[in-house]
């Protein structure tokens, strides 16, 4: 579990050069349930042809401020907050992940490839690659290249987002799990990748910059609590397994690859019940009114118990906090009081995603 957010304008303002990245900024404060360990951002700056980075350890008010945040000039950022599920504690782990070679690309992801370590030893074996991270992203930024770079040399490449899609689909094939990727193509545009089975969330919105042209910024992320914060207009979830390529003049491109069709349809129910905010959509299903419902649900599997005579509830109680709203809703639903024995410090973050029960 971790949070992703990508964005990308017209232009690069002459009056705010980093508008990009404040925005992805502030559009991963609404993310930082979602990772705690670490937090990044990757800009780039076409007038300079220049990638630009911050990256740390830790929350992302301390990993960011205001002097670091206006280095990363550009119209197209992307950002990261960690929950490690693989790799290390290390900063050589972090995400953004990028490269220059055959071309400029940088990406982050979330989710988790279960076929790491084989995948890992093919590369090696096959193509004598050295990996650099114990992260899996460097898994995607690797069959992205190698893909796109086949039948290409330095002096005659060019993008197509069919190349692009042709990328995906040998990135669908080989490696297997839950993820949702968004990345950035040097001069080229913002790119997002969900799994054939769509397990990762990825959401796609966008904000009017110009009245006068009609030309709009875009943001693909991972909740659409980040949208409404942002002033983003929520388009539509990303598709499972979906392509989507968004230019810097507002034209997309989007293919859900065909290979990955016939896959069933598996979104993560931990999604509605502990990961996302309680203001977000996920797959059109709001996450606050889905716990409701979950109350309800539980409400008649505890009345059937209780008519057998095998439970005798006195309270309901949730564990905070994110099963509040389902406590609530079975409480009201068996006619009982609802009580918070168990009291969360609020002024701490979240504990459940920390990475040792030391820290816990």
């Amino acid at each position: 579990m971790c949070g992703v957010i990508g964005i990308i304008g017209p232009s690069v303002p002459e009056e705010n050069p980093s508008w990009a990245s404040f925005e992805a900024h502030r559009g991963l404060l609404t993310l930082q349930h979602r990772g705690q360990d670490a937090a990044g951002i990757l800009s780039y700056n076409p007038a300079y042809q220049k990638f630009h980075q911050e990256k740390d350890l830790g929350l992302i008010a301390n990993v960011f401020n205001q002097k670091n945040l206006e280095k990363l000039k550009g119209n197209m950022a992307i950002g990261h907050t960690r929950y490690a599920t693989a790799g290390g504690d290390g900063k050589e782990d972090l995400q953004p992940l990028v490269t220059g070679f055959p071309f400029g690309v940088g990406m982050v992801h979330n989710g988790n490839v279960v076929n790491y370590h084989s995948v890992t030893r093919d590369l090696q074996d096959k193509h004598r690659l050295k990996m650099l991270t114990n992260n899996d992203l460097e898994l995607f930024l690797h069959l992205w290249c190698q893909k796109l770079g086949e039948n290409n040399n330095e002096q005659s490449f060019k993008f197509d987002p069919e190349k692009g899609a042709l990328a995906c689909e040998e990135i669908f094939n080989t490696l297997e799990g839950g993820y949702a990727v968004t990345g950035i193509m040097a001069d080229e545009g913002l790119f997002g990748i969900r799994d054939p089975h769509g397990i990762r969330p990825l959401v796609l919105g966008k904000k009017k910059v110009n009245s006068e042209d009609e030309s709009y910024s875009w943001c693909l992320c991972s909740e659409s609590i980040s949208l409404n914060f942002l002033g983003y207009e929520f388009v539509r979830d990303v598709e499972p397994g979906e392509f989507i390529f968004i230019k810097e003049n507002g034209q997309i491109f989007s293919k859900v690859i065909e290979s990955t069709k016939a896959k069933v349809k598996a979104p993560c129910m931990f999604e509605w019940i502990y990961f996302s905010g309680a203001e977000s959509q996920f797959e059109n299903v709001n996450v606050y009114n889905a716990r409701l419902n979950l109350g309800k649900v539980l409400a008649k599997k505890a009345r059937h118990l209780i008519q057998q005579g095998e439970i005798s509830p006195e309270v309901v109680c949730p564990v905070p906090d994110t099963s509040r709203t389902a406590s609530i809703s079975l409480a009201e639903n068996l006619g009982l009081p609802y009580r918070e024995a168990l009291i969360k410090n609020r002024y701490i973050q979240r504990s459940f995603i920390l990475n040792t029960q030391e820290k816990r």
